[in-house]
């Protein structure tokens, strides 16, 4: 085994764990009936969700993803969806 798929291994492993203690918790909570307790819990999770979100750089990493701009990605589609050639587009251009 090399050293990336033992992190990979490692990191579904605790994805798993996180995911089989978030589950036994709320199941708990459910039949304890706490439910006061539950609600805050669930509004923690959702403020953490939202602040992972809020500093998270989706722009970044949509160019990362995307190198051509937005405008000219639109303009490509279009014009495949028309019909046009490359070549046709260029001439277009000029």
């Amino acid at each position: 085994m090399n050293r990336n798929s033992r992190r990979r291994q490692k990191k579904s492993l605790r994805k798993l764990v996180w995911l089989l203690g978030a589950t036994g918790t709320i199941c708990a909570l459910l039949y304890w009936e706490q439910t006061a307790l539950l609600y805050v819990v669930s509004t923690l999770a959702m403020c953490d969700l939202m602040l992972v979100v809020a500093f998270s750089k989706l722009e970044d990493k949509d160019e990362e993803l995307n190198p051509i701009n937005s405008d000219e990605a639109v303009t490509n589609k279009d014009m495949k969806s028309r019909g046009f050639r490359t070549s046709d587009r260029q001439q277009e251009r000029l």
